[in-house]
């Protein structure tokens, strides 16, 4: 019997120890509740703002990357294109080139009779 007595004599003490864990509240001033309540409320309001211009940076970033991508520089189609604009320039250049000299022998014959 001498044994449990000891383990309801810890369980008191040791409730007791947490009962007084608890603490006594201090008296705390209207002013110093204010003044907490202010700094409380400027942090908060700059964390928003500094949401807000987050989200307007990542929102113009978006806007901005979806407008154009860039070209690649070895895009299939793009030098396909290009080709064929090469080609055909090269075409007008040969019949302008054959017409000329053709003009340059008329002329030539036409001076030298």
């Amino acid at each position: 019997m001498g044994h449990r007595n000891q383990k309801d004599l810890r369980r008191s003490k040791s409730s007791k120890k947490n009962d007084s864990g608890k603490g006594v509240q201090k008296a705390v001033s209207k002013n110093s509740l204010k003044k907490k309540s202010k700094a409380t409320k400027d942090k908060i309001d700059r964390i928003n703002a500094n949401t807000d211009l987050f989200k307007e940076v990542t929102s113009s970033i978006h806007q901005t990357s979806k407008k154009e991508k860039p070209k690649q520089a070895l895009d299939p189609k793009q030098l396909k294109e290009d080709l064929e604009k090469d080609e055909r320039s090269y075409e007008k250049k040969q019949l302008i080139d054959t017409d000329l000299t053709k003009q340059l022998e008329i002329l030539t014959g036409v001076a030298l009779d």
